[in-house]
């Protein structure tokens, strides 16, 4: 009864407005004929402005409705798809909680330092051997005195930088 609830939605906003429109061209016909009293009788006419305007107002206020409640179909639908991925995430964070391995990364790995442009570096800096050292994590190239790594950001002991 309540799956897809915003596929129903959006087809009760489809029918609502059919019959809408229909129910509001009979209700623009009843209210447009006038009549009046005179001396040879009643006589029936028919006020054509009338007509338009309670057709054409009322099929626009239909139409108004019928896209609030396909709208709200839509929505509905939004939140069981955002209900459903929450839950598969919950699952997820659990799983990770209780000890189970983390799933793999589809992250690409950063690439080993290249040496050569460092090399380069080195020379137009000036820098020796002597004053620079590797980050422990990813293995690029620091000058002594840093306290982290300017490529994976990881913090130096007090030794490795000095």
């Amino acid at each position: 009864m309540f799956d897809k609830t915003g596929a129903k939605l959006r087809g009760v906003a489809v029918i609502f407005f059919v019959l809408g429109c229909i129910g509001v061209f009979v209700l623009a016909i009843v209210l447009s004929k006038d009549g009046y009293h005179d001396y040879d009788g009643y006589h029936d006419t028919f006020n054509v402005l009338k007509f338009l305007g309670i057709w054409l107002g009322g099929t626009v206020l239909v139409y108004i409705d019928s896209l609030f409640l396909h709208g709200f179909g839509v929505l509905v639908d939004s939140s069981e798809k955002n209900a459903a991925s929450s839950e598969r995430m919950a699952q997820l964070l659990s799983g990770l909680k209780e000890g189970e391995p983390k799933p793999k990364s589809t992250a690409a790995k950063s690439p080993e330092p290249r040496v050569p442009s460092v090399q380069a570096n080195r020379t137009q800096t000036g820098a020796s051997d002597e004053e620079t050292f590797r980050c422990p994590e990813c293995g690029e190239i620091q000058r002594k005195g840093r306290k982290r790594c300017w490529r994976c950001g990881v913090t130096f002991a007090e030794t490795d930088g000095e």
